[in-house]
């Protein structure tokens, strides 16, 4: 559910939903990943990054969690935004 509301681009609602989900399951890469894209989606970068780091310290090959990370990096240093 939390993947359809940031697909919505209801972060808040989306943001509940991973957190509900790492609460459940605090070992799963899943729920820290779609807590970092609601995160993102939110603007909140520097949690969005945390949440990237703990995706990658349980999921190092997850694809799409480094692929965001990049743009969420890449974001940071155009916006400027800290």
């Amino acid at each position: 559910r939390s993947m359809v509301y940031q697909q919505q681009h209801k972060n808040r609602f989306a943001l509940h939903d991973a957190e509900k989900a790492i609460a459940l399951e605090p070992s799963s890469p899943r729920g820290h990943y779609r807590q970092a894209r609601a995160l993102q989606g939110d603007g909140q970068y520097l949690e969005a990054g945390q949440a990237f780091v703990r995706t990658l310290s349980l999921s190092p090959r997850d694809g799409g969690a480094h692929l965001h990370f990049r743009d969420l990096l890449g974001t940071i240093r155009r916006d400027r935004k800290f």
